[in-house]
């Protein structure tokens, strides 16, 4: 089961990652369209418009991994970061936390997050993800500290003009532990006022 969801993480990174490279034109060519009618006020969705000023968002969400060489765990992950459109490019950025318990262990986590969009097709959007951190894995008898680097896909759904449903499929690589396999979902909300952690709004 474990080598199962491994492969169909590195699969779907891999159809993710040849997304990305073979259709750049698609990040700056994407058309905008108009607010469905659950949009609030006049502008536009962040990622139908062609303003370049970052919005401000906030994500919430369920992690479940897979650890290759150990227990199953699950708990949250929040995040903080700015999402926006550059001259070539769609996507977001997000400090993150995360807390999980599986088995004997817990682990406690942070780290930024990247996700440069490939695809958008009206409420949909899909992105490489790429992650970096520090985590503590706590066991009963020690505490490890590694590096933790991931690499994935996002794949968000609009559902009102300020919100996302997000999925995410990532393989983490950590230097003192074997390699895991994460599942994510969750909500986002993100704000035109709300600012961000490189510029005030």
């Amino acid at each position: 089961m474990r080598r199962t969801a491994a492969n169909l993480a590195r699969l779907v990174f891999v159809v993710m990652t040849v997304t990305w490279i073979a259709t750049p034109s698609l990040l700056a060519q994407t058309p905008g369209t108009k607010p469905p009618p659950d949009a609030e006020g006049s502008a536009e969705y962040w990622w139908e418009g062609d303003d370049p000023t970052p919005w401000g968002m906030i994500t919430v969400g369920a992690v479940y991994a897979n650890d290759n060489d150990g227990p199953s765990s699950h708990g949250f992950r929040v995040a903080y970061g700015g999402c926006g459109i550059g001259d070539e490019y769609y996507g977001w950025a997000e400090f993150w936390a995360a807390y999980r318990e599986g088995g004997d262990q817990d682990s406690t986590s942070v780290g930024l997050s990247l996700v440069p969009i490939s695809l958008i097709y009206r409420r949909v959007a899909l992105g490489a993800l790429i992650d970096v951190g520090f985590e503590r894995r706590k066991h009963p008898d020690r505490v490890v500290l590694a590096g933790v680097i991931g690499t994935g896909a996002d794949f968000a759904v609009r559902l009102a003009r300020r919100w996302d449903f997000f999925t995410a499929v990532e393989i983490d690589y950590r230097t003192t532990f074997a390699a895991e396999t994460q599942v994510r979902f969750g909500v986002r909300f993100h704000h035109e006022k709300l600012g961000t952690p490189w510029k005030d709004r």
